[in-house]
C-alpha cells in the first residue's frame, strides 16, 4: 500500500480546477490527475505495509493536530518537462513541516527519504503525463489564469493506493485544524 498526504486547497482553487477538467475533456485525457482534491503534497508518496498502514494514519493525524493554520504565498503557474503546476513560495512552516514528516517516518516506520524530498518543491498539480506536448498544451492555456495571492492551510488530507499509480489515490482520512 501506498500512502500520501498534503494540505486540501480545493476549494480556493476551484476556479482553475474547472478550467483543468474542461481542458482534459478537451485533450481526450484518460487518467485524470484530479482523482484527489487539488493538494499541496507535503512528502513524497509512500509504501508501507498494509497491516501498518492504519497506525502510520493515526501518527499522522496526531502530528497535524498539533498544526495550526498558516497561509502559503503563491509563486505561480510553471512547466516543466512532466508536469505543469501552481509553485509555492518558500515558506518556513511548510519547511518545517515537511522535515519534521520525513523524521517521524524514517523514525518511528523506516521510510526511506525520497531523492525529492530532499530539496522539496511544495505544489499543486494541475497537469501530469509523460506526454511532454500535452503538459505544455495544458501550461500554455492555464499559465494567464489569475491564482490567490496567497492560500491558507487549514485542512490536511491523508490518502492510500493499493499500488501507488496515479489516479488510484483517495482520500482516507481529513483533518480539520
Amino acid at each position: 500500500m501506498y500512502i500520501w498526504t498534503g494540505i486540501d486547497v480545493d476549494e480556493q482553487l476551484a476556479g482553475i480546477r474547472e478550467r483543468v477538467r474542461q481542458l482534459e475533456k478537451e485533450e481526450g485525457v484518460k487518467h485524470s490527475n484530479l482523482t484527489l482534491p487539488f493538494h499541496i503534497s507535503l512528502k513524497i508518496s509512500f509504501e508501507m505495509d498494509e497491516a501498518r498502514a492504519p497506525e502510520v494514519v493515526g501518527t499522522l493525524e496526531t502530528y497535524y493536530r498539533k498544526q495550526k493554520p498558516f497561509e502559503i504565498p503563491v509563486s505561480g503557474i510553471e512547466y516543466h518537462t512532466a508536469i505543469t503546476w501552481i509553485r509555492m513560495r518558500e515558506n518556513e512552516t511548510l519547511d518545517r513541516i515537511h522535515d519534521g514528516l520525513n523524521e517521524l517516518l524514517q523514525t518511528r516506520f523506516g521510510v526511506p527519504l525520497h531523492e525529492y524530498d530532499r530539496d522539496y518543491l511544495f505544489h499543486t498539480t494541475l497537469c501530469l503525463d509523460e506526454d511532454a506536448a500535452l503538459v505544455r498544451r495544458f501550461y500554455e492555456k492555464l499559465k494567464d489564469v489569475p491564482l490567490p495571492a496567497v492560500l491558507r492551510a487549514e485542512r490536511f488530507l491523508i490518502g492510500a493506493s493499493p499500488a501507488g499509480a496515479l489516479g488510484t489515490y483517495r482520500v482516507v482520512k481529513e483533518i480539520l485544524l
